[in-house]
């Protein structure tokens, strides 16, 4: 079973007689696999001030759990690893060159002797990344007066491969 969560930051620093960091975010809860989660981020209101810089920040996590059976009719050795890839896309046109970046979690079992009909289970393993990107060329699109907001949304694929290897 695996379940995973996605996040997205976007910081933007504000030029005026007080300059200011501000700060959008949201978290998702964990889920179990596959997700498809969606989050809003707000635009920098260009009434406050000049906007200087902004940087998004793609970010997941996972807890793994899998099983290795060996149904073969002698022993074997097998490397069992569980991924997750998750993939970002925004409704802002701007933003979505930055987020072709996948964030990649795995696990693995490491090499391991199964005798015949043996069942061996590993985990939970729990895994994180992240992905940051400076955004100052696209300034222009993260703001707008009064602000407003966006959606960044996460896709994970998460396939389950293992390695053979059968004894000579």
């Amino acid at each position: 079973m695996k379940k995973i969560l996605a996040t997205a930051i976007l910081a933007a620093a504000a030029a005026t007689s007080h300059a200011a960091t501000l700060s959008y975010d949201f978290n998702n809860a964990l889920q179990t696999t596959e997700i498809g989660q969606t989050g809003s981020l707000g635009l920098f209101d260009s009434s406050l001030g000049t906007l200087t810089g902004a940087m998004i920040t793609v970010s997941g996590q996972a807890v793994m759990s899998f099983t290795g059976n060996n149904t073969a009719a002698q022993t074997q050795t097998a490397t069992l690893t569980s991924e997750v890839e998750l993939a970002w896309t925004t409704t802002l046109s701007a933003l979505s060159s930055y987020l072709t970046d996948t964030v990649l979690l795995s696990a693995t079992s490491g090499s391991q002797s199964y005798a015949v009909g043996e069942t061996k289970a590993f985990g939970p393993f729990s895994r994180s990344n992240f992905n940051d990107d400076d955004l100052s060329a696209i300034l222009a699109s993260l703001q707008a007066v009064g602000g407003g907001a966006f959606n960044v949304s996460c896709d994970s694929s998460s396939p389950i491969t293992k390695g053979l290897r059968i004894p000579r």
